[in-house]
């Protein structure tokens, strides 16, 4: 039996966690590494949600997951799936199933939404029982975090033993000098502020944050609520990381002026964070290009075998060469508005 294999038979598993005879258990399409399954009693649909141990990929994403669906459902928060239970030993946990439509197109109401639940999210800033809750995966509690962070995702696509010599191309001629451009005008900008770009933003300028958040993963129910999904990563973080992720996630397609929306009204809500729109100015471009280097990592042998495991995807030369047109295309535009 594979470490990463249940215990216990599924149907077992889920009517342990739903305290319930089971009906029907149904596997759904994989989205990422989580095996998802619908199950249905007699009364209610949960979704059983596996999380198989990774060694590539330590990070406990069951605890966080679970840990951050817990405090948002004792704040009332309606917007997201209810913890039901969790089950350690076989890497599960069950939740209340969302019926709803995905969001490829979304609008400025569903902008003010996501606007809403950040909004909700500041206000549990202060709650006692957040304060134990770890950083956000790949936090950037510092500007020097997200260099440092940029450095190793660099390295890792440049240390293959055998890249393509495309990627290496774009790595070294492309991708190198840019970093090293806006790493500079990055410590410019803190430095012009009066700002150490080492030092870390003070409790009262983070944001519990989902980390992974934005409309490709949130459903629209029928009554037009949105229930956004995936906790995974979920900690404190600054909301500038946020602020820019948002609108720059792969799975994300915004116009203009929904992200120009989203971006004003995110500068209203931390407008008492007097360095907020400073360390806007000085990260957004290193948080773009380090969008870049995860797009990028299709390229990675661990992690195209585990998402080739998970979504059944062959080709890895295909995949990687259209992702490097992705990103390229992706650089070109953030070079070009640099320089308007």
């Amino acid at each position: 039996m594979s470490p990463s294999a249940p215990l216990l038979p599924l149907t077992a598993i889920a009517q342990e966690l739903a305290q319930a005879p089971i009906q029907t258990l149904s596997p759904m399409q994989a989205g990422g590494n989580n095996p998802l399954y619908r199950v249905e009693t007699a009364e209610k649909t949960f979704a059983l949600k596996f999380y198989p141990p990774q060694a590539s990929d330590p990070r406990d994403r069951l605890g966080r997951e679970t840990a951050a669906l817990a405090l948002l459902n004792r704040s009332g928060l309606t917007a997201t799936p209810k913890l039901i239970g969790v089950d350690r030993h076989n890497h599960c946990a069950l939740f209340s199933w969302i019926d709803g439509q995905t969001i490829p197109h979304p609008t400025a109401g569903d902008i003010d939404q996501a606007l809403v639940f950040i909004q909700a999210l500041r206000d549990l800033t202060l709650a006692p029982d957040s304060s134990p809750l770890p950083p956000a995966s790949d936090a950037v509690l510092s500007g020097q975090d997200l260099l440092d962070q940029l450095h190793r995702r660099y390295d890792r696509l440049a240390d293959l033993p055998d890249p393509p010599p495309s990627l290496t191309d774009f790595l070294e001629n492309d991708f190198s000098p840019a970093l090293n451009q806006f790493s500079q005008r990055a410590r410019q900008i803190y430095q012009q502020a009066g700002l150490d770009i080492s030092s870390e933003i003070t409790p009262s300028q983070r944001l519990l944050s989902p980390s992974d958040f934005g409309f490709h993963n949130a459903l629209r129910q029928r009554d037009g609520r949105i229930v956004f999904l995936d906790f995974e990563y979920f900690g404190w973080d600054d909301p500038v990381k946020l602020t820019c992720d948002f609108s720059s996630h792969p799975g994300m397609e915004l116009a203009p002026a929904l992200q120009n929306h989203y971006r004003r009204q995110m500068q209203e809500m931390f407008a008492t964070d007097d360095h907020f729109a400073i360390r806007l100015q000085a990260l957004h471009p290193l948080l773009e290009l380090c969008w870049m280097l995860i797009m990028l990592n299709e390229f990675l042998p661990d992690v195209w075998a585990r998402r080739a495991k998970a979504q059944g995807v062959k080709h890895q030369q295909q995949a990687s060469k259209q992702q490097l047109h992705r990103v390229k295309k992706r650089f070109q535009q953030l070079t070009e508005s640099s320089h308007d």
